[in-house]
């Protein structure tokens, strides 16, 4: 049990880098659509 705890906890920062990117990445693509498609009234 320990080895598996020590392992998510290694795991951690990479996780959130990974979730941290991805979320940026749609707001990135959700700003683009809007401006694609936001170009009317």
């Amino acid at each position: 049990m320990g080895n598996i705890k020590e392992a998510i906890l290694r795991a951690m920062p990479q996780m959130l880098f990974f979730v941290g990117y991805a979320a940026i990445f749609l707001f990135a693509v959700h700003l683009y659509a809007s401006l694609m498609w936001g170009r009317g009234p």
